[in-house]
């Protein structure tokens, strides 16, 4: 049966029929949406009533019987600010310009406060000519969704602001591209930002040396195998300059792909004071071990010296042994020399501390400087400021003398040797760049070479006690450390630049002095016989039997003690007797400080004489020159003890 052959009323039963199925399907659709939470409108364009579904009216805080159904009742409460965007969207639908109406705006409740919802349409029903008929859409409650996202971009905002105030570089890294960079991790890297974020990959900054263990760190940590990592290594920079940084980071999900986010900081100022630092460890724990040995050394040096000594006071100088014991003295004292350079090494040498002008100091030792440098080195004298010091003029002497002798190792076919002297000053520039230093006036000494040169590794290397460079440019053994230790001794700073084929050059800073007048020069005292009784105190025997045999031979009554203990004793009992205290500062029991101390009491103007080739307390020594006694560094001459013994008895 076809249509033709149904009746009138037959038709209209089918029709209600199908259009009850409808009803049920739309009931079942708006159903659906309601149980989504979702808001439903259904628009009549040509009535302009419009259908709003109880969850849309509840999203507002209305109850269903509490808003009119006109699309005025949607449109009013639109927020002023958003209304022109939703209209627009609106009207491009209407027109057919899209496909579907989207648009998310901010909508009035029923107590006044706004939502955000983000409505979507679509025009179900078109009439004659495509004019629209009937609109039906959902809008939904974003609101939780924006603020999130407000929260997030403001979270981002305080991020970026804090990143790019902080002293710590920043970095995002993606797929082996820089996603985000601070301006000081550029600074660090020394390029513009957008060279970094455009052009340049982390390959292209790390030092080639560091790069492997660097990749197999990296890649465990964006697998997830690690969490975090702490890297410390080397950076070429734009400049070419090579830094030391420090970088950690951590994996991390970025736009759904994996991430590294880390900072980077510039360590290589602190690298270079750590360094500095352990150096000073082992010239610490050296200079134990030179200064014990240089100590009996000089015990030694004193007996050789004084009997030398005495024995070529007895014989003729014609007696063909006169000769040998020339040679004797002489070699004595270069032995002498090596353990003030040794005392130089563990800063335990007492200095004979003098006002003098550096200049004078300098031309004093340019004799044996030239005598040094043997082969073609042309050897310069430049002073531009005569610069007034503090200085041990003999310290000074072995300082410039072990310079002259690593620039001979390290030009063999000849070259330049060349010392410069002129007034500096240290800022708080200068400390900045070096890492140390204290403001003020200073002699500037450059010692410079044309050698070889070195490379970086070996320059931070060279003041090292023993250090042997496993290339052509540094001499070998305790010159460069001997020459730190008398810098420092001196409270002077040490630096040093060079390149492989450029040479080195030393800087040396002396702190500077107000000139003084100068006053005319003393006569050489002279030998004089005495008969005064003195207190003699020293623990090695050898050099005691030798200066009681020497005050002896000079008419003076002698006093002997083995060690800090019986000199007391021995001094207690006699104290009217004893005109002179000669005191070895580093005795057993008693220590020569507490020998003078406990004598002091008992004759406060006894005058006395320490003499030592070594103190392992410098505090000690700073308290004994402090007082009115005098100091002889060993080893002794005999003539030279004489001279001071005599001068402290004659003293008023």
């Amino acid at each position: 049966m076809n249509y033709q052959d149904k009746t009138k009323e037959e038709l209209i039963q089918e029709l209600n029929k199908l259009r009850e199925i409808a009803e049920k399907s739309e009931e079942r659709w708006r159903f659906a949406l309601e149980g989504s939470g979702q808001g439903v409108w259904d628009w009549n364009i040509q009535t302009n009533e419009v259908f709003f579904s109880r969850s849309w009216k509840e999203m507002l805080g209305f109850e269903d019987h509490e808003m009119e159904n006109y699309l005025d009742a949607w449109h009013r409460r639109i927020h002023p600010d958003d209304l022109r965007q939703v209209l627009n969207e609106l009207e491009r639908h209407v027109k057919g310009e899209t496909s579907i109406y989207r648009a998310e705006y901010r909508i009035r409740c029923k107590d006044g406060s706004y939502k955000w919802i983000s409505g979507r349409g679509k025009i179900m029903t078109r009439g004659e000519k495509g004019k629209p008929v009937r609109m039906v859409g959902v809008h939904i409650d974003i609101t939780d969704h924006v603020r999130r996202e407000e929260a997030l971009r403001e979270s981002e905002n305080k991020f970026r602001a804090l990143a790019e105030k902080s002293d710590v570089g920043i970095f995002l890294l993606q797929e082996r591209s820089f996603r985000y960079i601070n301006r000081k991790f550029a600074d660090i890297h020394e390029y513009k930002i957008e060279e970094i974020l455009y052009d340049k990959k982390p390959k292209d900054f790390i030092h080639p040396e560091d790069l492997p263990d660097l990749k197999e760190k990296t890649l465990k940590t964006l697998s997830g195998e690690i969490d975090a990592c702490h890297h410390e290594f080397r950076i070429i920079t734009g400049t070419g300059a090579v830094r030391t940084v420090e970088v950690y980071y951590s994996g991390t999900i970025y736009e759904g792909k994996p991430a590294l986010i880390g900072t980077v900081l510039d360590v290589t100022q602190r690298r270079i004071l750590e360094n500095r630092y352990q150096q000073a460890q082992k010239m610490e724990v050296i200079g134990l071990l030179t200064g014990g040995i240089a100590h009996d050394y000089n015990n030694i040096l004193t007996s050789i010296i004084g009997y030398a000594t005495l024995l070529k006071m007895r014989i003729p100088e014609k007696d063909k042994n006169s000769a040998h014991i020339a040679h004797i003295l002489e070699s004595a004292e270069k032995a002498a020399d090596l353990t003030r350079s040794l005392l130089s090494l563990s800063r335990k040498q007492p200095l004979q501390l003098q006002k003098q002008k550096i200049s004078k100091t300098i031309r004093e030792s340019e004799k044996l400087i030239k005598s040094l440098l043997v082969g073609k080195i042309k050897f310069e004298v430049a002073i531009h400021d005569d610069v007034t010091v503090i200085a041990d003029a003999t310290q000074i002497n072995v300082m410039l003398i072990n310079l002259a002798k690593n620039a001979q190792e390290v030009m063999p076919r000849g070259g330049r040797f060349r010392i410069e002297v002129r007034a500096a000053e240290i800022d708080a520039k200068f400390i900045q760049q070096y890492g140390y230093g204290k403001n003020g006036k200073y002699a500037e000494i450059t010692v410079s070479d044309s050698g070889v040169g070195m490379d970086k590794d070996t320059l931070v290397k060279i003041f090292q006690p023993f250090y042997l460079a496993k290339t052509v440019g540094v001499a070998s053994g305790l010159s460069l450390s001997t020459v730190y230790a008398i810098v420092k001794q001196h409270h002077g700073y040490i630096n040093a630049d060079s390149e492989p084929g450029k040479g080195t050059t030393f800087r040396i800073y002396l702190p500077a002095q107000e000139p003084s007048a100068d006053k005319p020069k003393e006569p050489v005292s002279e030998v004089k016989a005495g008969k005064e009784t003195i207190l003699l105190a020293e623990d090695y025997d050898e050099v005691r039997f030798l200066l009681k045999e020497v005050l002896e031979n000079s008419g003076y009554q002698v006093v002997e003690a083995a060690d800090g203990e019986e000199a007391i004793q021995k001094f207690a009992g006699m104290p009217d007797e004893i005109d002179l205290a000669v005191l070895d500062v580093m005795m057993p029991k008693r220590n020569g400080k507490e020998v003078f101390d406990a004598i002091r009491l008992i004759k406060p103007d006894i005058r006395v004489l320490f003499a030592s080739g070594y103190t392992g307390d410098v505090a000690l020594l700073d308290d004994i020159q402090k007082s009115d006694a005098a100091f002889l560094s060993k080893p002794l001459k005999p003539e030279t003890f004489l001279i001071k013994v005599r001068e402290m008895l004659d003293r008023t």
